[in-house]
């Protein structure tokens, strides 16, 4: 039994004694357990499965492919209704056209298989604003993720360019230059839907060597650094052999308004302490405290 407690200025309002609080991390791991256990005892056994063509799940979403009369359906979806009193079923059913997740998949006239995108009508596509305070490389990768992801789900390339050129508008909304969001959306174009959907490893991060730091607008200096001194540690034999490929440079993100105000318990302020020069962390099991002694200097 899992139990979450909700509180506020010390006064305990709630204990959840059934299922998980929404939006943990662990809430779809659990989930996936439930309905896995309830689709092999409600579903792969049932009388009815013998009329499923096609059962998908994501999560608590299914699609399902029926090859079975309209009475025997509705026998079905009372069965599993009736299995678990804190499971019910709502459904959607079409011989033409159905929304599963972001993808409308349509039967058209000659029996094949059709897909599309789905947007919710309340979907007001808030994408990350240009002028927020992120990397500008990460900002220019959005609209070309989103274009690869509209390749991915539109099997049409004609409906495809039509939703580039939709997506392109939602993006000059939230700030972007609508002439440079084309470009990058209209390179999906020269690949297909076959090509986007491979799984592809990028083998060319395996031996680069992460440098982290917190971002700041005014620190976006430090990989034009790295790579523009590259020359000099491939210039010496020891450092060659140890950095073989240049750095990577990622950022962590820093703390937000919501970081500093939000918080389930109140926190006394930590004591001052001196930060500067270099000196164990003191943390258990921490392999390079040993080696580390308290000092404000360095030789070259």
């Amino acid at each position: 039994m899992w139990q979450d407690a909700f509180s506020f200025c010390d006064v305990q309002d709630y204990i959840q004694i059934k299922g998980t609080a929404m939006g943990t991390r662990a809430a779809p791991n659990f989930a996936n357990v439930y309905m896995g256990r309830f689709e092999d005892r409600f579903v792969y056994q049932a009388y009815w499965y013998k009329y499923i063509l096609d059962w998908i799940r994501f999560i608590d979403d299914i699609f399902m492919i029926w090859n079975g009369d309209s009475n025997s359906l509705k026998e079905f979806k009372t069965h599993l209704n009736n299995a678990v009193p804190s499971i019910n079923f709502t459904h959607e059913i079409s011989k033409s056209q159905v929304n599963f997740l972001d993808t409308t998949i349509t039967k058209n006239e000659n029996g094949d298989v059709e897909t599309d995108v789905y947007q919710k009508p309340t979907d007001t596509h808030p994408y990350l604003h240009w002028t927020s305070a992120h990397p500008p490389h990460l900002k220019r990768s959005i609209p070309y993720s989103q274009a690869l992801r509209l390749r991915r789900i539109i099997s049409d390339t004609k409906k495809l360019r039509t939703r580039i050129t939709e997506y392109a508008e939602f993006f000059a909304a939230c700030g972007y230059n609508r002439g440079e969001v084309l470009e990058q959306m209209q390179k999906v174009l020269l690949k297909s839907q076959e090509q986007c959907l491979e799984i592809r490893e990028n083998k060319e991060l395996r031996n680069r060597t992460p440098f982290v730091t917190t971002y700041n607008p005014h620190t976006t200096y430090i990989a034009e650094i790295a790579h523009r001194h590259w020359g000099f540690l491939k210039s010496k034999e020891q450092l060659s052999r140890i950095f073989a490929e240049p750095p990577l440079i990622a950022y962590r993100r820093p703390k937000s308004l919501h970081d500093k105000l939000v918080s389930t318990k109140f926190k006394e302020k930590a004591k001052e302490e001196d930060t500067n020069g270099c000196k164990p962390c003191g943390r258990t099991g921490c392999s390079w405290c040993r080696k580390i002694d308290s000092t404000t200097t360095f030789l070259d």
